[in-house]
């Protein structure tokens, strides 16, 4: 048995040829010079609040142990020491500090002593006795300096460690390119953000406008990746006007409501505030959660009487206010509680965009959508030209570090669109080439093979009557089936009964009552629930009608109802469930077409495949396709749920059909010191496991192994690299070692590891107008793997989707591991097509569906968390469903297939399993937890 006992990434094995030549402009700014000096003296710098002695009241030079400062704090204190001790320590020293712990310069910092200690205070923040806060700041010097020539060993891409991505060098130039906008502006990691350019979101939400700046490796050379960014903040304001824009109201009530609680908590969790019944002091704490009891409810003893008395009493008492709300929320630094209308918002904190509603959401996109052109001209114009200012820049200057003003000139290619199949009955006829755009049309085509009869369903509505009315979801209903059956799927209910619902309250109790009413009206148990959601936001688009008054427009109760709805129908229930917006419903048979390709899906079928000649590579041998990915829980207030980790494997000729596991992941670790974190784990803890059952299923359809296996992995960042090779390869080939193939011989397949990204933010734009879409963005098909790229690592760019709105964002395939040893044309391609293979959309998507189709499972999944616990797929979906394929497709969890699936002997795929052969054969249903 080979053990491989050393892990290196895939070095770059060429460069591709195949397709029609292009040039490519691309946001990235070539470092022309860099530092003379190979070396720069380190040294690190402390940013501590003094320990105030209970004994004399005063400041100690041994700092106490405490919470790390925020940078923005550490910031202000370095300025603030500059200001105070600038002259004495930095005369005819050029010197940059990276806003955390560390000082850079080109001598020696004029230090008498070992250590330089200062005090500084900040008068604009306080401690909780109105005092300016003191900072005790220590520098001393560090016996490693900064070595420069080690950028120079990297970008020549001979050789590869693990260590460059960590890189002292790389990280000390990229806090030089940021410390003199960082000082104008405001910093958050790699974006520089300009509070000026705040716009209204509404809502007490607001937008800020600035750049992303962050220097990296490209062959030969270094550069600057510019890009626009944005980020949202909470508006400066207090709690009660905040809650009133945020909750629609004209004012609070007396009493918050479970919904509304939980959406309060959800915004208000680690905010801070600054106290408005005490002007003069400017400091500030963090919100816990808007508390359970009132302020008269809320007691406490009086420290100089020892009397008992409440908030209420006491903020009238000693601050001469008689509050007009109840309400109070518990700030984190326990047991205080600060009234609501007595908490101002400290402006500059930044809002997860999950606690966004649909208008805001709206909002958001229309004022950060830019076509290309549009792009590339604000990066140069307010990015190069003003925030971030490379030519006039001091700092840089003071370096002698040069940057180039005018975006780096890449060569790229085009290559050709793939054959899509479908029905051989199609009126159209079975194949097509999509357009320039990767979109299609599947007006007068057949799915390739259409699933199980939909016999029974019903049809719930969350929007009332009066705003839906009866007659429209009628029409709506017979467009979709007419359109689904035209398509080739088979639906003999075309008149579902339609029930209106009460969406508030408990619903998943409403759907369970629905559920056991639907006996009254059908002769079966139901197959499918079809429900109409209420809207999320008015579209901006002026050919959308409008049909609903502003107050129906809810995404939060919308995601509310998804979530309950996914749980009830795919765990409680054991049906299919398919959800559409109400709003949809006038959009006519492209959209009930695009619908039609979800129910086909979620009843078994196949909606179309590539051309066999398109992926010559996957059936010259039988080839396993995964896709993997991990979901986080986002809310402060879900810190108990699992992460979830989902594995997707194709087990057909077309790489079309696809079988998933999902399994929850332990969120809590152990430090250094034994305490217990919560803290997300990207690996995949149980990769092993996992590709053990799939192989196993794999095996049992197609009655052998797999020759090869190619892994698109999404999700991880260039520092998680070395860990998915070293823990998850590692876990796919002791999967596949446990395993024996005809001969008894050890299964040892070559497997090939792909990470995709999409975090990034390399934007190109193609110097000939006929190498690009309507809206000026790269033509899908685009591939760039020169010059910009990695020095070392086999990567490339991939454009294989064109944006409806605003600038595309390319795919950035980085090849980490590949014993099948495929060329550099034949893996780009490869890749490039898989996007085309996407069964629930007429379009190329921006991903290969393998991590498209991983990144749905696992977030499907989560719909099935209750409790803070994973929760089991009904069984019964397996046994009405049999040849169900795509479970993360039709919003359902199943490990099963069958139906069209391919089956392989020792000479060939063969036919297919009919549907006869599936029942008797196979009745072993794994529903994974």
């Amino acid at each position: 048995m080979s053990e491989i006992e050393h892990y290196e990434p895939y070095k770059r094995p060429g460069y591709g040829t195949k397709g029609r030549a292009a040039v490519y402009r691309v946001n990235y700014f070539e470092l022309k010079k860099l530092p003379k000096k190979a070396t720069s003296i380190k040294y690190a710098v402390e940013i501590t609040k003094p320990f105030i002695t209970a004994t004399t009241g005063r400041a100690s030079n041994t700092p106490r142990e405490q919470t790390p400062l925020k940078l923005e704090i550490k910031r202000k204190v370095f300025r603030e020491l500059e200001r105070k001790k600038g002259k004495e320590l930095f005369q005819n020293v050029s010197y940059f500090f990276d806003g955390n712990n560390t000082l850079y310069s080109d001598k020696n910092v004029n230090i008498k002593t070992n250590v330089f200690r200062s005090s500084v205070l900040l008068n604009d923040d306080h401690d909780a006795h109105g005092r300016p806060n003191e900072f005790l700041v220590q520098i001393f010097l560090l016996q490693d300096p900064l070595n420069l020539n080690e950028l120079d060993t990297y970008i020549q891409g001979k050789t590869f460690s693990w260590d460059f991505f960590n890189m002292d060098s790389l990280k000390a130039l990229n806090d030089l390119m940021h410390t003199t906008p960082a000082s104008r502006y405001v910093q958050f990691k790699d974006l520089i953000l300009d509070p000026n350019t705040r716009k209204s979101l509404g809502g007490g939400m607001e937008l800020w406008a600035g750049f992303f700046e962050s220097v990296r490796p490209g062959e030969n050379a270094l550069f600057v990746n510019v890009n626009r960014a944005h980020s949202v903040f909470y508006e400066k304001k207090d709690l009660v006007t905040f809650l009133r824009e945020y909750l629609k109201l004209s004012d609070l009530p007396a009493t918050f409501s479970r919904e509304q609680r939980d959406r309060i908590n959800s915004a208000l969790a680690k905010l801070r505030v600054r106290p408005l019944h005490r002007p003069n002091v400017k400091n500030s704490q963090s919100i816990e959660c808007i508390s359970s009891k009132k302020a008269v409810e809320h007691t406490f003893p009086l420290s100089e009487t020892g009397e008992t008395t409440n908030v209420k009493e006491y903020f009238k008492k000693h601050y001469k206010i008689e509050l007009k709300y109840p309400h109070v929320v518990e700030m984190q630094k326990k047991p205080e509680v600060w009234p609501l209308e007595c908490c101002e918002i400290v402006p500059g904190q930044r809002v997860a965009l999950k606690n966004l509603n649909g208008e805001q959401i709206a909002k958001n996109i229309t004022f950060t959508t830019a076509l290309p052109k549009t792009n590339m001209e604000t990066i140069l114009r307010e990015g190069v030209g003003h925030m971030l200012n490379f030519a006039n820049d001091q700092k840089l200057k003071d370096f002698e570090v040069g940057v180039d003003t005018q975006m780096a000139v890449v060569p790229g290619r085009i290559m050709n669109l793939p054959t899509i199949t479908y029905h051989s009955s199609s009126r159209e006829g079975p194949k097509l080439i999509p357009n320039n755009d990767g979109s299609w049309n599947l007006r007068g085509r057949k799915f390739i093979k259409s699933g199980v009869p939909l016999k029974y369903w019903f049809v719930i509505c969350c929007v009332e009557e009066r705003y839906l009315p009866r007659l429209d979801i009628e029409n709506f209903i017979i467009t979709l089936v007419n359109t689904c059956r035209g398509q080739g799927v088979t639906i003999d209910m075309g008149r579902p009964e339609i029930i209106y619902v009460n969406p508030r309250g408990d619903f998943k109790k409403t759907i369970q009552r629905e559920y056991n009413n639907s006996r009254e009206f059908l002769p079966n148990k139901p197959q499918m629930i079809l429900f109409l959601l209420p809207p999320e936001a008015k579209s901006n688009n002026k050919r959308d009608k409008q049909m609903f008054p502003d107050n129906v427009y809810d995404r939060p109760l919308n995601q509310s109802l998804y979530r309950d709805i996914k749980f009830m129908t795919s765990t409680v229930l054991g049906l299919l469930s398919q959800c559409i917006v109400a709003d949809k419903i006038h959009k006519g048979p492209s959209y009930c077409a695009n619908v039609a390709l979800k129910i086909n899906l979620m009843l078994g079928g196949t909606n179309s495949i590539l051309d066999v000649t398109e992926i010559s590579e996957l059936i010259k041998e039988p080839v396993m396709l995964l896709g993997a990915d991990v979901t986080h829980p986002t809310s402060e207030n879900n810190r108990n749920c699992p992460s979830i980790c989902s594995v997707v494997a194709s087990v057909d000729l077309h790489g079309s059909r696809f079988i998933d596991q999902h399994r929850e992941q332990k969120r809590t670790k152990e430090d250094s010191k034994g305490v217990k974190k919560n803290v997300s784990e990207e690996k995949i803890l149980e990769m092993q496991q996992i590709v053990k059952e799939l192989l196993t299923e794999y095996k049992e359809i197609n009655r052998c192994l797999p020759k090869k296996i190619v892994m698109y992995r999404d999700g991880v960042s260039e520092s998680q690299y070395k860990m998915v090779l070293e823990y998850e390869l590692k876990a796919i080939q002791t999967a596949c070692r446990e395993f024996k193939d005809k001969e008894e011989k050890t299964y040892d397949p070559p497997i090939t590891f792909i990470v995709v990204g999409k975090r990034h933010h390399i934007r190109a734009n193609a110097e000939d107008k006929k190498n690009t879409d309507r809206n000026g963005n790269c033509l899908p098909g685009t591939i760039i793997d020169r010059k910009i790229m990695h020095p070392y690592l086999f990567d490339f760019l991939l454009y294989s989707h064109s944006s409806l709105q605003g600038t595309s964002r390319p795919a950035h395939c980085i090849v980490l591991y590949d014993k099948n040893k495929f060329d550099t044309d034949t893996l780009q391609e490869f890749t490039y097509k898989l996007c085309f293979n996407y069964q629930r959309a007429t379009r190329s998507v921006s991903i290969p569906s393998p991590v498209y189709y991983a990144h749905l499972s696992a977030k499907h999944a989560r719909t099935h968390v209750y409790e803070g616990k994973l929760r089991r797929v009904h069984p019964t979906l397996a046994k009405e469903f049999p040849i169900l394929l795509q479970s993360f497709a039709g919003d359902i969890d199943l490990k099963h297939l069958g139906g069209c699936a391919d089956r392989r002997g020792s000479s060939g795929f063969k036919a297919s399993l009919s549907l006869k052969e599936l029942h008797a054969s196979r009745y072993r249903y794994r529903i994974q937890v």
